[in-house]
C-alpha cells in the first residue's frame, strides 16, 4: 500500500459552500483519495496557528457534517484562496506554510496576465502570442487603432470586464458581454479606455483572425497537470464556442462546451484536426513549464484558453493558475485521478526541504511528530518564501527546449 499522506485545501469558503458539500468538486475529491490512502481536509486561514503548530480542518472524505478536527501537520497544502485579495491578506501565513511543508505548497498565487505575457514572449515563434501591450495612456489606444483588438483587465476571471472593439465606417464600437458602446471618433473612444484603466489596471491584445462557427468564435480550453518526476502532463482539452458576436466564449458569459474532435472536424478535415489537437497540447507543456519555471517549480496544474485562427492554428490568450472546474465530466474524472498524482510529487519533494530534514510520519489525522525544529519559521526564511511563492524574478525567463516539452 502506497504511504498515507494528508492534503489541506485552503480557502477562505464558507463550509456550506457548494464545492464543500456533499457531493460538491472537492467531496468528490476526498473520497477518490481514500482509494489512494490520502486524506483530504478543509482548511481555512483563521484555524491556522503557526506558533502552536495545530490546524483545525473538516475532513471532507467523511459523509454527512463532519466536524472540525484538530492536526499537527499537513503533507500538502492546496491553495485555493479564491482571489488575489485574499492571497495578499494572508501572504504571510502562505510563506509560514511554505517553510514548514519545505515548499509542498501549490499553487502559489494567481498570476496577472500581463506577467503571464511578460514571461511566455521569449518562447515566441514556437508559442503563439498575440502581441499585446499595458494601456496607461490614450496614446496607446490611438497607436492601436487600424485592426480589430480586445481591452482587458490585468486581473480578472471568466472574462469578466474583456471588451472587444472594432472600427466600423469611422466610427468604434466597444462590444463587451453585455454591453455595446459607440464613439464617433478615435479621441473619445481613446479616452473613454484610458479612464476605464485609470480605475482598473487594463491591457490591449491584438485580435486573432479567428475561425468562425455559424458566426461564433471558437477557443480550446486545455488543463495541464504535475506528475511524477515534476514534468507537466495532459489532462485534457475542452472546446468553447461563444455567442455570435460575442467578445468571449466562457460559458458563465453565454458561451457552450463543444465535444473536441467533431467540432475540429466540422471545421478542418481529420487530419488538420488531428495536427491542431497536438499543436495545442505541445504549446500548453511548453508554456507551462516555462511558467513553473518563474515561479519556483510551484505549480502544480494549469489551464490555457487557446484562440482558434482561420488556419488552424491555436493563440494563446492566458493562462489561469487557479483553474476552474472543467464542465466535461470526462477531464474532471482525470482531473480527481491526476491530483493525487500531484500530491506526491510534492509531498517528496517538500520532504526533502522540509526544516529539520528527513521524512516524518505517514497519515496526520491523528498525533505525529511534528514538522522541523519545531520553531516558527524566522523572518528571513518567510520572506524568502514569500518571494518563491509571489513575485516572479526580473527579466527574460528561461526558455524551453523543445525535448523537454514533451509529457
Amino acid at each position: 500500500m502506497k504511504p498515507a499522506l494528508t492534503v489541506g485545501i485552503l480557502t477562505a469558503a464558507p463550509s456550506g459552500a457548494r464545492a464543500f458539500r456533499s457531493g460538491g468538486r472537492y467531496r468528490r475529491l476526498a473520497r477518490h483519495g481514500l482509494q489512494e490512502n490520502i486524506f483530504v481536509y478543509a482548511v481555512l486561514p483563521e484555524w491556522i496557528d503557526v506558533d502552536r503548530r495545530t490546524y483545525q480542518a473538516v475532513p471532507l472524505f467523511l459523509d454527512g457534517d463532519p466536524k472540525r478536527v484538530t492536526l499537527s501537520a499537513f503533507d500538502v497544502i492546496y491553495n485555493r484562496l479564491p482571489t488575489p485579495e485574499l492571497e495578499a491578506k494572508h501572504r504571510r501565513l502562505l510563506a509560514e506554510l511554505s517553510v514548514l511543508t519545505g515548499g509542498a505548497v501549490f499553487n502559489p498565487r494567481f498570476i496577472d496576465k500581463w506577467t503571464q505575457y511578460v514571461r511566455f514572449a521569449p518562447l515566441r515563434p514556437r508559442l503563439h502570442l498575440p502581441h499585446t501591450e499595458r494601456l496607461t495612456a490614450p496614446e496607446d489606444v490611438r497607436r492601436w487603432i487600424g485592426g480589430p483588438f480586445y481591452v482587458k483587465p490585468v486581473s480578472g476571471r471568466m472574462g469578466d470586464g474583456v471588451a472587444f472593439v472594432r472600427e466600423d465606417g469611422g466610427t468604434f464600437w466597444v462590444v463587451g458581454t453585455k454591453t455595446r458602446r459607440r464613439y464617433a471618433d478615435a479621441g473619445a473612444l481613446a479616452q473613454a479606455l484610458f479612464q476605464e484603466a485609470r480605475r482598473r489596471p487594463m491591457l490591449l491584445q491584438r485580435a486573432v483572425r479567428r475561425v468562425f462557427l455559424d458566426g461564433a468564435a471558437v477557443d480550446l480550453r486545455v488543463l495541464v497537470q504535475k506528475r511524477s518526476g515534476g514534468r507537466f502532463r495532459l489532462t485534457g482539452i475542452g472546446a468553447r464556442v461563444g455567442r455570435p458576436g460575442a467578445p468571449t466564449t466562457h460559458v458563465p458569459r453565454g458561451g457552450r462546451i463543444a465535444p473536441v474532435r467533431p467540432l475540429l472536424e466540422t471545421l478542418f478535415s481529420p487530419a488538420e484536426a488531428a495536427r491542431i489537437v497536438e499543436r495545442t497540447r505541445f504549446q500548453a507543456l511548453i508554456a507551462a513549464e516555462a511558467l513553473d519555471r518563474t515561479f519556483g517549480l510551484r505549480l502544480g496544474e494549469l489551464s490555457f484558453d487557446f484562440a482558434l485562427a482561420e488556419d488552424g492554428e491555436p493563440w494563446l490568450l492566458e493562462a489561469n493558475a487557479k483553474p476552474m472546474a472543467f464542465d466535461e465530466t470526462a477531464i474532471e474524472r482525470r482531473w480527481r485521478t491526476a491530483f493525487f498524482d500531484t500530491v506526491r510529487h510534492f509531498a517528496a519533494a517538500g520532504r526533502a526541504h522540509r526544516p529539520g530534514g528527513g521524512p516524518r510520519g505517514p497519515g496526520g489525522g491523528g498525533p505525529r511528530a511534528s514538522a522541523g525544529s519545531g520553531r516558527r519559521p524566522n523572518g528571513a526564511e518567510a520572506d524568502a518564501a514569500a518571494r518563491g511563492d509571489g513575485r516572479p524574478p526580473e527579466g527574460p525567463v528561461k526558455t524551453v527546449p523543445p525535448g523537454e516539452a514533451r509529457p
